[in-house]
């Protein structure tokens, strides 16, 4: 999975992407034309110090990293954690990120 860099990719999809939310995360998306998904976070200052921003990261680059497969290609996404991300355990990280996912339509829906 490749990532966003540059302050415009980050803006074009914060414009022209959709986005969902809830307590832990907000996930916004675009769809591209892509043969990959690209992703970029944003964790603020005001979550905490450097070293709990860093494992909140972590944590959300390992989500992505395990449900790569079963996900849908041609995506930019961007993960923004809130204020009670940083708290938060690992699987109800995980459990925010694949139903914000599946709602935007980056997960095929289950049946």
């Amino acid at each position: 999975m490749d990532t966003l860099k540059k302050t415009w990719e980050f803006d074009r999809v914060f414009k022209a992407g959709r986005s969902l939310s809830c307590k832990e995360l907000v996930l916004y998306g675009l769809k591209t034309r892509r043969p990959l998904n690209r992703v970029g976070f944003c964790v603020s200052k005001k979550l905490g110090k450097a070293v709990e921003r860093n494992r909140l990261r972590r944590r959300l680059r390992e989500i992505l990293r395990l449900h790569q497969q079963e996900a849908n290609k041609g995506w930019d996404l961007i993960v923004l954690a809130r204020g009670g991300a940083c708290e938060t355990g690992y699987v109800r990280l995980e459990l925010a990120f694949t139903e914000l996912g599946r709602r935007l339509g980056l997960y095929p829906a289950t049946q």
